[in-house]
């Protein structure tokens, strides 16, 4: 059973220390929703120079639930990093830039494991694709009129493991050629087994030839990232999400489509809100946060739903739940939706009254 919420005021929510990525400097983090579970990564500049200068950074550690990394790069050529499954196993991975140049840079990518992550690979250059062959590319400017296309098989294959050299039409190289495989990788072999990927990289001076093969773009995140000051995000079966988020003092409902405009943007002081970290009974417990317009409450919860078995020596089993209801001037539930599990974050719990 699902306990009637009573209303009490709202007070500042524990928020997090550190400014989101979005503006490519460091220290910062993300945060983003994995598998219905809360995750958090925080970027730092090194405190020590590289071991390694082929590294665009390294994974320090996993405390308290938040993965740590340092970039080896002034705070202003840092690049967001990016969250994507790049492993298509299931889980989110990392991807650090660092600008080493005037365009190129190091992209560094690690791979998810149960304890943390794992340097995987790093490209150079200015672009960073998986091509639709599964192989990694990463195309850079070398000079004024050179761009190397670099090629990586994430199954380490050493033919699939080279660098192109491409130059306009009229500007042919000292071998006579605008397009060549470059030494030591065996020219002969890989265009027997690369001949398409090739025929179409050699005419990247005159067309976007990495952009058109591409099944993904490296540097785009895929992963949910939830915005800094957000206090509870869900989704819901038709589509649309439901947004609490704090910002300077001010609390900001939003509900609509996850990629449109939203059909409801409530903004008030966060004094107006109510909101309560936890009640309930021994059976259920749950936190909420409730925003009032026009005679209309909208609220939002979090909760468990406990089994108690008779045998206090049995395990209890908890069921979490996530909604949002709507009650009429009347005090009469018109809506009731519940949250998709694997869409929500919620941090109600840790708000105070």
């Amino acid at each position: 059973m699902r306990f009637l919420i009573c209303l009490l005021f709202l007070s500042t929510p524990a928020l997090a220390e550190l400014p989101d990525c979005a503006e490519d400097t460091a220290p910062c983090q993300m945060v983003w929703i994995e598998n219905g579970e809360k995750r958090v990564v925080q970027i730092h500049p090194a405190t020590a120079s590289p071991t390694d200068e082929s590294l665009a950074g390294r994974f320090v550690g996993r405390d308290g639930g938040i993965d740590r990394f340092e970039v080896f790069a002034l705070a202003d050529r840092f690049g967001t990093p990016t969250i994507r499954d790049m492993g298509s196993d299931g889980r989110m991975d990392i991807g650090l830039f660092v600008q080493s140049g005037m365009v190129n840079g190091l992209y560094s990518m690690f791979r998810q494991t149960e304890t943390g992550f794992t340097h995987w690979e790093t490209l150079f250059g200015h672009t960073f694709f998986q091509d639709q062959s599964g192989l990694l590319t990463a195309t850079g400017r070398s000079s004024c009129c050179e761009l190397v296309t670099r090629v990586h098989s994430p199954n380490g294959d050493d033919v699939a493991d080279f660098a192109l050299s491409v130059r306009p039409q009229g500007a042919p190289g000292p071998d006579g050629t605008t397009c060549r495989v470059l030494p030591p990788a065996d020219g002969s072999a890989i265009r027997t087994h690369h001949a398409d990927l090739i025929d179409a990289y050699c005419t990247a001076y005159e067309s976007d030839a990495a952009a058109a093969r591409a099944s993904a773009d490296l540097r785009e995140s895929t992963a949910r990232i939830v915005p800094q000051g957000t206090i509870f995000n869900c989704t819901f079966a038709n589509g649309k999400e439901v947004m609490l988020r704090r910002d300077d003092r001010r609390i900001v409902y939003r509900y609509g489509p996850m990629d449109g405009e939203p059909e409801l943007v409530l903004d008030r002081a966060e004094t107006d809100v109510t909101f309560r970290p936890e009640t309930g009974a021994r059976s259920s417990r749950f936190a909420f946060a409730a925003i009032r317009n026009a005679g209309f409450t909208y609220t939002v919860t979090s909760g468990r739903e406990y089994d108690v078995p008779p045998d206090p020596d049995a395990p209890i089993e908890a069921a979490p739940y996530h909604l949002l209801t709507v009650t009429d001037p009347s005090g009469q539930d018109i809506v009731q939706n519940d949250c998709l599990a694997d869409s929500v974050f919620s941090d109600l719990h840790l708000m105070k009254e």
